[in-house]
């Protein structure tokens, strides 16, 4: 059995968008959850890689849904952290997810691929 297949069988995997996690007090659990997905995914490379199976990350910013609405007192300091001075829209997001999954990017593996208009630069 691979370390691919041991993980699946022991662990669950979830991830939700870091805008709406920056709502919670906690920074630091969700930090750690971030970096578990983010090793997580690494880890899983070389199992899935050899199989001809791509693993990548995608990690959004701030981005304008109804959980997370580009208004609001909530949205001026997450636009200001922005090197855009804007939210995402989530036709951005899906446009990269697009790709992602496109025969396009067969190459892209072990990727952590960040949309945040700037956030982390």
């Amino acid at each position: 059995m691979t370390r691919f297949q041991q993980t699946l069988k022991t662990e669950r995997f979830f991830q939700t968008p870091r805008s709406i996690n920056q709502r919670f007090a906690n920074g630091i659990a969700i930090a750690v959850l971030q970096l578990r997905i983010a090793r997580t995914e690494k880890n899983n490379v070389p199992d899935t890689g050899r199989r001809g199976i791509t693993v990548n990350n995608i990690q959004p910013g701030p981005i304008d849904t109804d959980l997370n609405p580009a208004v609001g007192d909530w949205a001026v300091p997450q636009k200001a952290n922005t090197a855009l001075d804007r939210y995402g829209r989530v036709d951005e997001v899906a446009a990269l997810v697009a790709f992602v999954a496109s025969p396009e990017s067969s190459y892209i593996t072990g990727a952590n691929l960040t949309v945040d208009g700037g956030v982390n630069a």
